[in-house]
Formats: structure tokens, sequence, C-alpha cells
């Protein structure tokens, strides 16, 4: 069988032999001044154990998958290793598994630990059963996982918003896993609980595994859909689409159908949808590439190309957009009666409103990476969506404007203002980024 290049490579850098005897001894002299503190086999082994798990694959392998991209581009081989016949797949888990190996190795070693010194009487409560053992070792390996594909993630997505220079931080992707790692670990702690979903009863941790396994396996699509574009391979929105319509579905599993104000389950998940798909849009658009270059293929190809040719240069938030628009719909098709639909004729204004402000701030982030210079494009567009969103209608309100107010707040009362000022904000803010991109485009062919 031959092994994967990318991950044979890590193993060849990360396991030498120094490292493999180094780390068993380190390890069990710690083991040892833990056991001497406490004078407890099980208890002090135990807690030690979880704890430096924690530190060598949450906390240390996070870091070291936060720089796995950025630490060839640094070292300038990036270039060349994207240029073998590795494919996206083997690149992915290759990066995914080789560059945290090491921290790996030491992990499973403190899992073997907790277990043996469970076998007695534990930290965590009383003897474990065998099948109790497997669920805390399942949801402890599956928390490290989830929190350096987290972290490899962030890290692929910087490094495409960047472009390849490396000159980003890696301190955010590494915080994002440590913290979704802290959500979960607290689970490993063996419980009688139950956890409710979509009306059936689960066990804890065994619906705590299928939730890691969730969003681990969606981490892990999305790394390898990332390296796949580094790859200049194409990609559809069809996977990403299938992801924001996913998730709602999950977390509707846990909102409960409300008969009193006529809200069913259909109900629950569309606005589930709705509020789900405006916030990944924000991500999506501080995330994504937004220079000219970008749109003016996605232009080309709306002009020449076929919809298939459309699909692969499409934008994750613009996709995402498309979908709110036909949720709103849905939305107002249903004729929910807890947002009153019909307050208004033929739409509810609040949605409406909510999504053309949306696509106004998208044309701020847009304005601004447009233009010839746009370092911090995306930090200026933040201040300027602090000031539209909070200051101007504090202003508006301390002078009691609430009309005025309502123009710049997508959602109030004041329904019928706030859509004409969506309106015009997102058609003048749409207007001034095609009117400086097309002008970059210009300078740039000439």
């Amino acid at each position: 069988m031959r092994l994967n290049p990318e991950f044979q490579r890590n193993i060849w850098l990360e396991l030498t032999p120094h490292r493999l005897l180094g780390m068993p001894i380190v390890l069990g002299a710690i083991f040892l001044i833990a056991h001497l503190v406490t004078g407890l086999f099980s208890e002090g082994t135990a807690s030690t154990a979880v704890f430096l798990f924690f530190i060598l694959t949450v906390i240390w392998g996070s870091k070291l998958s936060s720089e796995a991209i950025r630490s060839e581009i640094r070292d300038k081989t990036w270039d060349s290793q994207r240029m073998t016949t590795i494919g996206p797949w083997s690149m992915s888990w290759g990066k995914l598994l080789g560059s945290t190996i090491f921290t790996w190795y030491g992990g499973l070693l403190c899992i073997a630990v907790l277990t043996v010194s469970s076998s007695n009487t534990s930290a965590f409560g009383s003897y474990l059963s065998v099948p109790d053992n497997l669920q805390r070792a399942c949801i402890l390996v599956l928390t490290g996982l989830l929190a350096q594909s987290t972290a490899l993630y962030m890290d692929m997505v910087r490094t495409a918003g960047r472009g390849q220079t490396g000159g980003y931080s890696s301190t955010p992707g590494m915080l994002l896993g440590i913290i979704l790692a802290l959500i979960f670990i607290q689970y490993a702690i063996p419980s009688e609980s139950t956890i409710e979903w979509f009306g059936q009863i689960y066990n804890q941790a065994s619906f705590i595994i299928f939730t890691l396994v969730f969003f681990s396996g969606w981490a892990v699509i999305g790394i390898y859909r990332l390296m796949r574009r580094e790859l200049q391979v194409a990609n559809t929105p069809i996977v990403w689409l299938l992801f924001l319509i996913i998730l709602p579905g999950f977390i509707n599993g846990f909102i409960e159908e409300s008969s009193a104000y006529g809200m069913e389950r259909l109900d629950t998940y569309l606005l589930t949808i709705y509020f789900t798909t405006g916030l990944i849009i924000y991500f999506t658009i501080l995330a994504e590439p937004k220079d000219p270059v970008t749109f003016r293929r996605l232009a080309f190809q709306m002009r020449h190309g076929g919809g298939k040719k459309i699909l692969h240069h499409m934008p994750g938030w613009l996709s995402g957009l498309l979908l709110l628009g036909l949720v709103i719909i849905a939305i107002h098709i249903r004729d929910i009666p807890a947002v009153n639909l019909l307050s208004e004729p033929f739409i509810y204004p609040g949605f409406f409103a909510v999504f053309l402000f949306i696509i106004r701030d998208i044309c701020i982030f847009l304005f601004f990476n447009f233009s010839s210079r746009p370092k911090r494009a995306d930090t200026v567009s933040l201040i300027y969506l602090f000031l539209l969103y909070m200051i101007i209608p504090l202003i508006f309100s301390l002078l009691e404007a609430e009309q005025l107010s309502a123009a710049f707040t997508p959602w109030n009362t004041q329904g019928s203002i706030t859509v004409i000022s969506g309106l015009i904000q997102s058609g003048v803010m749409a207007y001034l980024a095609y009117r400086r991109w097309n002008t970059l485009s210009i300078s740039i062919q000439a």
C-alpha cells in the first residue's frame, strides 16, 4: 500500500526517534509527580491525563494546524507543493493529521493512561465500564479533531483571503479551535444526563459524539473544498448550500414547536435558516477574496460561459444571499402567524428590510476592497457598519427623530420607512461598488 506522500513527509519530520522516546518519558514523569502529590493513583492520574490531553491535542495541536499552510508559505515551499501530483483529498488529510501527528502520539498515550486509571475508582466518578471508557475516549479524540480541523480551516480561509504572502496571524483560528474544544471536552465526564432533540431523548455521551462527528465532518469537508481551490480545482456552491440548509436543521432540533403561536416544525426551520444564513453571509464576505479579478472572472462567465461555469466562480456569500431570498419568499408563503405576516401586503417588511441591508453591507465591503489600495479594507468596512447600525440611529433617537432612526435600523416597527431606506442605500452602494470595480478593472487591463 502506498502511503499518502504528504502524510509520510510529516511523519518523517515530526516522529523522530528522539521525540518518540522523549514524549513517554516526559509524560511518565508528570504522571508520577501527580501520583506522589495526590497519593492516589486513579484520581490524580486521571485528572492529569485529561489535562495533558487538552494541552497536547487541543492547544498545541490547534497551534500546529493553524500554521500548517502559513508555515509553508513563509518557507516558500507551498507553491512547489501545489504543483505536485498530490490530489486535494490526500493533501487535506495529510496536512490535517500529518502536521499534528506528534501531538496525537502524546494524546493517545494520555488516553491509554486515563483508561487504565479508570479501571478502579476515577476522579470522574465510580468504576467506568468498557462502553463508558470507549465513549469518553471518542469524545476526547473527536474534540481534539474538531479543534485542529477548525484551526486548519481558518488558516486556509485567511490564506485565500490574503494571497500567497503568509502575512497574517494564525491566532484567531487557534483560539476558535480551543473555544470549541472547551465547550465539548466537559462532556468527557461520565454522566447519566440526557438531551432532547426533535422531541426524542438521547443519552448525553452518545449525542455529544454525534454532534462532534457532525461538526468535525463539516470542518474536514470545508478544508477539502478550500484545498481544491488552492490546487486550482473548480468547486460548485452545492456543498456550501447543503451546509446552509443542514446546519439550521441540526439547530432546529433543539427548538420546541409552539402551537400557541401557530408555529410548526417547518416554520421554526425556515426562521432558523433565515437567521443562521444571514449571520454566515457576514462571515463569508469577510473571509473570501474580494479582489476585482475574481469578480471579473464571474462577470465573464455570466456573459460568455454556461451555468456550471458560473457556479464555479460564484462566491459563497452570493449563493447564501440567493438562498436567503428564497427563504424569505417561503416564509411569506407559509404565512407564519408568529411573525404577523398579514400586517403588510405582499410581504412582512422586516424580513425584506434585513435582506436589503445585508446587500448594502456586502456592497460596502466590496466598495472598499475595490480600492487601488485595499489594505485594511475589511476593518474600515466594519467601522462604517458600526457607525450605520449604532452611532447614527442612537443620535437620531436622542433627537427623538424616530423615523430617521428607523431608516438605519432594519428591524423595527417603521416597516415601510425601513424598506424604502434599505432600497435606496443598497442601490446607491451597489452603484458605487460597481463603478469603482469597473474603474479599477479598466486600469488593470491598461
